[in-house]
């Protein structure tokens, strides 16, 4: 597939929700810098050994250690952490969001979201088992 790089502030990567809930992430990332406006930062870069997943079939296939065409890790970024957010029902309740809070990152090898089933959680048993993360498939490998 096609390789980009992105440059995004870490504020603008949610989606401003009317409910807070956890957004933003980035899939297939193989690599993510944190950047402060003077150069230091930190960077995480996925190296994960793990084969890719097989190639995508119509028909139902085996539940694998990540999704199809999947290479890269879900990377999150958020300066509100995920109890704020689950905690919070609606978002102008929120606390002010400004650059002296600490980031919150989150770095998975493998991510199922709400919208890959298209109804949400309760049906996720519809979802074509290729698209399902097997986690008997463990132990993931990572270094950041």
């Amino acid at each position: 597939g096609d390789w980009s790089i992105h440059c995004k502030d870490v504020d603008d990567l949610g989606v401003d929700y009317i409910v807070p809930s956890e957004n933003g992430g980035r899939a297939d990332v193989h690599w993510a810098a944190f950047t402060s406006t003077t150069g230091d930062g930190l960077l995480f870069q996925y190296l994960c050994g793990d084969a890719a997943a097989s190639l995508d079939d119509p028909r139902d296939g085996a539940a694998e250690k990540r999704p199809r065409n999947m290479q890269g890790a879900q990377v999150s970024a958020s300066r509100l952490s995920l109890e704020e957010l689950e905690n919070t029902s609606h978002r102008h309740l929120l606390p002010k969001v400004n650059e002296s809070r600490p980031i919150h990152v989150h770095l998975d090898t493998a991510h199922a979201g709400v919208g890959g089933v298209g109804e949400g959680g309760s049906k996720l048993w519809a979802t074509a088992t290729q698209f399902l993360i097997n986690p008997k498939c463990g132990p993931w490998n990572f270094s950041v």
